[in-house]
């Protein structure tokens, strides 16, 4: 089973197509809690469902909808010169259902739009995710000097693996990696350490993931945002970030001129 094997699985069951006890179901959350990627999609959705619950809830049941229903059964029923006020009657009882109905409309608009527009990430919020990031992720899910490990370590949670660290990267020791997410998109993070066990974290996702690639930066570019400052660049098919997460020199000393 694959990350959308899982998902398609997992979507059947929230719609309620699947039973608790169908074997498929609990390989597809077994993986959920071990794919951050997928948890995180997982998660999404069961935010989105409780807004649309909550949205929907929140609209008023007209007052005497029973009632109206039962007259206007017994209006069709009605002798024939007393259905020429019909049309008017039946008007005035479907308003509310009407307005009803343009508020659950609405509520779509809202809560389904912005999925479309968040499909397309971009690189400022990226750079806004990993500045966050730095102080959200304490250490490593893996400790390791040994990169090989590292890589298999992240293979194993779907996340992206280059074949080496970045070579611009000068003065910095490997300790251990972890794996996250961005807009349900999977980023590795590599923990490194200078001489001075200064912690740097390393960012790397897939340049696809961004509607244009070609506009990446391929020279490490310095970025300042909130006081905090992080280098970021285009390696082939990889996008690096590299942040500080408790100090040390300036970033520029890790970069190879």
């Amino acid at each position: 089973m694959n990350s959308e094997d899982a998902k398609a699985i997992l979507l059947a069951w929230r719609k309620g197509d699947l039973p608790e006890e169908f074997p498929p179901l609990r390989e597809a959350f077994a993986m959920a809690e071990s794919d951050p990627v997928l948890t995180a999609w997982l998660e999404e959705e069961a935010i989105f469902d409780a807004k649309i619950s909550s949205a929907v809830e929140s609209i008023p049941v007209p007052e005497g909808l029973r009632d109206q229903i039962l007259n206007a059964a017994e209006s069709a029923e009605a002798p024939a010169h007393k259905k020429k006020m019909a049309p008017l009657l039946r008007l005035h009882r479907l308003l509310p259902i009407a307005a009803s109905l343009l508020v659950l409309f609405l509520v779509s608009f809202l809560f389904l739009d912005p999925l479309t527009v968040e499909a397309e990430p971009g690189l400022n919020d990226y750079c806004d995710f990993v500045i966050d990031s730095d102080e959200t992720i304490f250490g490593s899910n893996m400790k390791s000097e040994n990169f090989g490990e590292l890589m298999q370590f992240l293979q194993s949670k779907n996340a992206p693996t280059p074949s080496h660290l970045p070579p611009l990267i000068i003065d910095l020791n490997l300790v251990g990696a972890s794996a996250t997410s961005w807009r349900g998109i999977a980023v590795s993070v590599y923990e490194l350490e200078d001489v001075n066990n200064a912690t740097i974290q390393l960012f790397i996702t897939q340049v696809i993931s961004f509607p244009n690639p070609d506009e990446l930066p391929t020279k490490p570019a310095f970025r300042k945002i909130d006081e905090k400052s992080l280098v970021i660049w285009r390696d082939g098919q990889h996008l690096h970030a590299l942040a500080s997460k408790d100090g040390g020199q300036s970033l520029s000393h890790y970069i190879k001129q």
